[in-house]
């Protein structure tokens, strides 16, 4: 291999390593099945620092409080992620604040 295809080379896989070691933000609601594709593709990815921002459930929602709470089970047992940060909300506070 000449100098300038493993100059490219090098610089290649530093590019992929720095990639691989951005923090992913989740900001999830009430879509499990969502969230665990998500966290799927990116678990395949590699390993990397996870926040997870979890929406609660809205009042008179009645669906709301099972799927947050399986939004909530799947992100405590993301076993891949170099760090792992919840928040997680106990009522709906919207988008927004609830992530700020």
């Amino acid at each position: 291999m000449d100098n300038t295809s493993q100059s490219k080379r090098t610089r290649l896989e530093g590019i992929e390593e720095k990639y691989r070691l951005k923090p992913l933000l989740c900001i999830a609601f009430n879509r499990p099945d969502l969230l665990e594709q998500v966290l799927e593709a990116a678990g395949n990815a590699g390993p990397r620092p996870v926040l997870i921002a979890v929406d609660g459930p809205r009042p008179g929602h009645p669906t709301d409080a099972i799927l947050c709470s399986q939004v909530k089970a799947l992100a405590e047992n993301i076993s891949w992620a170099s760090e792992l940060h919840f928040k997680f909300e106990t009522q709906n506070l919207g988008c927004e604040p609830a992530v700020v």
